[in-house]
Formats: C-alpha cells, structure tokens, sequence
C-alpha cells in the first residue's frame, strides 16, 4: 500500500491506475517530495486511484492519525482528495 502511495506520487502519469491496499501516506509524504501531484497535475490526473482498508485496522487506521505503533498518516479522504 504505501509503496504503491509512494510510486504513484514519485511517477505521475506513469500508471493508468493503482490500488494501494491497507496502505496510506505517512503524514506530510502526501504529494511527492517535490510536490509532484501538484506540480504535474496534468499527468497525475491520468492515474485512476481504488483505495481498500479494514475499518477495524489498527496499524495503519484508515481515518489517519496515530497508529498502534506510533507512525502518523495521512487520512483516506486526504489521500483520495489529492487525486480528485
């Protein structure tokens, strides 16, 4: 999932669609490291995006925030809005 996250925002364009599973953003790697999903909004909006989460996920929690392990992501709304 986060793999997925990080390839699509590196590459926009690249991919006609990705389906990150159990998978989110780390807060603040959103974009791309170089603001690529905004910078190239042309490309990226090429990209179809089908994101599946576990309601009850606690590692990587589908509405953001903390996980049980510490990290902190990116919401699932935030996630699809960029690519909106």
């Amino acid at each position: 999932g986060m793999l997925t996250h990080h390839l699509i925002q590196e590459l926009p364009g690249r991919f006609r669609a990705a389906a990150p599973t159990f998978g989110s953003p780390l807060l603040g790697y959103l974009l791309g490291s170089e603001y690529q999903l905004l910078a190239q909004r042309d490309l990226a909006s090429r990209t179809s995006l089908i994101q599946l989460h576990d309601r009850s996920d606690t590692t990587i929690p589908w509405q953001g925030g903390n996980s049980s392990d510490g990290w902190l992501y990116e919401t699932m709304g935030r996630s699809l809005g960029a690519w909106a």
